[in-house]
């Protein structure tokens, strides 16, 4: 006798919810007169709003007939204190749902309330499901939107929503901290004990509560046996063990915006969720990329990665693969083809399921559609080309140790050109070379046979600022005199917002400091990594002993950004930065000068250098005052935060540093 074993599983579980806190003093779905006539909140008191509560719950489950999903649960409660913060009830949210593929992540349940105090009694108004807008973001992901009622002054809302995932090997992670103040925050996540999580606090934030437990479950399941008369089934049992736990924090500021910031996602306090493997009963072992070769090799074998890339015959039909020219030149060939040939469509992506003739044959796609087939393109005609993911700016920094595919959002490609690694992006018009900003985002990963590794995303980019002025005095006005050149991402920057508006406008925005009046501003020179600008303008001086004249103008930072005395995020230039200021003051047979401190000084260990040096010219009563600034690094950690601060003191009270001239008497 044959005996085949077929087992189903149909899970009986008590509900899992939990009171994970019940000394908090406002709690969701209880909004009292006391909650409405508060205005302010204790711990931060500038706060336009106040999380009173959130609290967020992920179970994974199984749904009888469908398998194993995850619940994920969230509630949340705010107060607002300004009546101009009305627009804090306009509410987005987004998840993973692509459109491809029968895995999806519904939304299973919305809905929400908001609460006013009207002569002394509680006033609810429902959200209506007019007010509730779910929409397909993009092939990936979904966004929700939600406008709350009746949004006044003082008033309290809330809402909460389920979501049921297919993919029960993902928990999203959880934020600790908001754009406002927490008052109480909880989340609870509760999985078999054959899940083995990775879990971390990152950010610095401590719980008050933080404990875990188990719970055993009853499983029921039936066993289906075939022979030679048919099928026959027997009902069985078995307890699972669930591993639960519960994290709770309190009184948690908020996330506040910092200058130079790549990834906002980066700053606030989370709880975050690696899934290392899975171990059912009788089952082997499933792991889940413990490591970045892991990764890598998986990448490879992937029929919308690895196997895509080997798959660039299609550009003989559109390149001639004949000619002797070099690597260099035939790469921007085929680089200058595809940017032609194709648009991106604005989503970010690292996998595709088009070939390259489709492709080209639509037109457009995003990131994986187009960069995977260039890179293809570019192997098949003998350039040596890999993928790189990476995460692009904005959307978060790759973990150094434990990779993780949703933490990758973009691919771009990096070729061998001449013994250098050339980066090339064809979803931009940059020149060859170049990587738009959104790239320049921490380390990326080389997905390679051989050679697979981390690499810089912002090589050795730099932008590049020319200022040259010349000022003279004609009677009780000073007039200036300025030529301003911009190289590479500065110039690409200027680009871009001439494409997006016009040059008329773009010019308006350029205009100097208000003291002075523009007579006329012009573009004399714009090519693909350059533009130049020539403006004219003035301003009226006293008929004083003493004038006071500022040297430079266009000044990149003409107060210090940095503000706090404490930084605890990261601080990121998007790429070096070359200033250099040149300004020619002719003086007049009124007036004489003091002479400027000259300076030649490396600041915060050699990461930033300032140079201000002066000359005079007595035949031609000249005096020239010429400053460089280079800032070479772009990274810089919390710890380094106060020396940066200082050397960014020196900078610019040099920079803005006024010359003074002397009426002769």
């Amino acid at each position: 006798m044959k005996t085949i074993l077929k087992v189903f599983y149909i899970i009986s579980i008590s509900s899992l919810s939990v009171s994970l806190v019940n000394a908090q003093k406002y709690k969701y779905g209880k909004v009292t007169n006391e909650l409405l006539m508060l205005n302010e909140c204790d711990f931060f008191k500038n706060a336009d709003a106040m999380v009173t509560y959130i609290g967020g719950k992920s179970e994974v489950r199984y749904y009888d007939n469908e398998g194993f999903k995850v619940d994920e649960e969230v509630k949340k409660q705010i107060k607002i204190f300004n009546s101009e913060s009305n627009d804090i009830g306009n509410i987005e949210f987004y998840f993973y749902s692509p459109k491809a593929g029968s895995a999806k992540v519904k939304l299973r349940s919305l809905k929400g309330k908001t609460y006013n105090l009207i002569n002394n009694k509680i006033e609810e108004t429902k959200l209506l499901d007019e007010n509730i807008f779910e929409t397909q973001f993009n092939n990936y992901y979904k966004k929700v939107t939600i406008a709350m009622p009746n949004m006044q002054k003082n008033c309290v809302f809330e809402f909460e929503y389920k979501l049921v995932s297919d993919y029960y090997t993902n928990i999203n992670d959880w934020n600790v901290q908001e754009n406002y103040p927490v008052l109480f925050n909880e989340f609870y996540t509760s999985v078999p004990e054959y899940y083995k999580y990775q879990i971390n606090i990152v950010g610095g934030a401590i719980p008050v509560k933080d404990e875990k437990s188990t719970k055993s479950q009853v499983i029921n399941y039936r066993v289906e046996t075939y022979n030679e008369i048919g099928a026959k089934y027997r009902n069985e049992q078995v307890n699972i063990v669930y591993n639960s736990r519960a994290i709770v924090f309190e009184n948690v500021l908020p996330v506040e915006d910092e200058p130079f910031t790549a990834n906002k996602a980066d700053i606030g306090a989370k709880i975050t969720h690696q899934l290392i493997m899975i171990q059912w009963p009788n089952e082997p072992v499933r792991t889940f990329a413990t490591n970045y070769q892991a990764l890598n090799n998986e990448l490879l074998v992937s029929e919308t990665f690895g196997k895509k890339i080997k798959d660039g015959d299609f550009i003989k039909n559109y390149i001639d693969i004949t000619d002797d020219t070099s690597g260099l030149v035939r790469a921007e060939k085929v680089y200058d083809f595809f940017t032609n040939k194709t648009a991106w469509d604005g989503y970010n992506h690292y996998r595709t399921d088009k070939s390259g003739k489709t492709l080209l044959k639509e037109g457009k796609g995003d990131a994986g559609d187009i960069n995977l087939n260039y890179i293809a393109a570019l192997n098949y005609l003998g350039i040596p080309t890999f993928p790189v993911l990476l995460s692009t700016r904005g959307n978060g920094t790759l973990h150094p140790i434990y990779p993780d595919y949703s933490d990758f959002n973009y691919v771009v490609g990096v070729s061998v050109i001449n013994e250098k690694l050339v980066f090339s992006d064809a979803t931009s018009d940059l020149p060859f070379g170049y990587l738009p900003l959104r790239c320049l985002n921490g380390n990326g990963w080389i997905v390679s046979e051989n050679g697979a590794d981390w690499i810089n995303m912002k090589n050795d980019f730099s932008g590049k600022r020319i200022v040259q002025t010349e000022i003279t005095i004609d009677e009780n006005v000073l007039n200036y005199s300025t030529k301003i050149q911009h190289n590479n991402y500065f110039a690409f920057a200027d680009l871009e917002k001439i494409k997006k508006s016009n040059e008329d406008e773009f010019l308006k925005q350029l205009n100097p400091e208000s003291e002075f009046k523009l007579d006329s501003i012009s573009i004399l020179e714009k090519k693909p990594n350059l533009i130049k600008i020539r403006e004219l303008f003035s301003t009226e001086i006293n008929d004083e002993n003493l004038i006071y004249i500022k040297p430079f103008v266009h000044l990149p930072y003409p107060s210090n950004p940095f503000k706090r005395e404490i930084r605890k995020s990261i601080i990121d230039f998007p790429f070096m930065e070359e200033y250099k200021f040149v300004t020619i003051i002719t003086l007049n047979d009124n007036y004489t000068y003091e002479t400027p401190v000259n300076l030649n000084t490396m600041l915060n260990e050699n990461s930033m250098s300032l140079k201000y040096t002066s000359s005079y010219t007595a035949s031609l009563k000249k005096l020239t005052i010429i400053a460089d600034l280079k800032i070479s690094k772009t990274f810089y950690t919390p710890e380094e935060y106060p020396d940066l601060k200082s050397a960014f003191d020196v900078m610019v009270n040099k920079l803005n540093e006024p010359v003074v001239l002397k009426k002769i008497l």
